[in-house]
This record gives structure tokens, C-alpha cells and sequence, in this order.
């Protein structure tokens, strides 16, 4: 099992997992600002995972994990910015 950071014992793991799950049931039935706010926190703790494991499973400083952050989600964002641009799901305003 990979290390999770501050999360490495059951209890906290646990935690976490209840409190995205609750993010998401949130996010489904909050009016839309406040549903908007929930996901910014769940990215928010998705990434700080991903920073912390990094961290642990490299052993590399916090600006390397930082940059291997950036690295794993722009072209994920490229790549969707231009899919919703050539199926036109969205208007995008350059």
C-alpha cells in the first residue's frame, strides 16, 4: 500500500474518504454556489494528496511536487479545453 501522507492510519484514511464522500452527496444536492465552493474544497484536498504523496513516495521537495502537479493536470486541461471546443459542449471566450 502506498504511503497517503497525513493519512497514514485507518482512522484518518477513513476520514478523508467519508468527508469526499459527503463533498460529493453535497455537491449533488446544494444549490449551486455552495455546491461550487464544496468542489473547490474536494480539488483542493485532491491535490494536497496528490502534493503529499508525491512528496512521501519521491522523497523530492515541495516546488518538485508542485511541478509534477502541474505536469499532471494542464494537459489534462488542454485536452479539454479543445474537445469542448471542436464538439462546441461549451462556449469559450479567448
Amino acid at each position: 500500500m502506498l504511503p497517503l501522507g497525513l493519512f497514514a492510519d485507518r482512522a484518518r484514511r477513513a476520514a478523508l474518504l467519508v468527508a469526499l464522500v459527503m463533498g460529493a452527496v453535497l455537491m449533488a444536492v446544494a444549490p449551486s454556489g455552495v455546491a461550487t465552493l464544496v468542489s473547490l474544497a474536494v480539488t483542493a484536498v485532491i491535490f494536497y494528496w496528490f502534493l503529499m504523496a508525491t512528496r512521501l513516495i519521491l522523497g523530492v521537495s515541495w516546488p518538485m511536487a508542485g511541478l509534477l502537479l502541474v505536469v499532471n493536470c494542464v494537459p489534462m486541461m488542454f485536452i479539454s479545453l479543445i474537445i469542448n471546443r471542436i464538439l462546441e459542449v461549451t462556449v469559450v471566450a479567448l
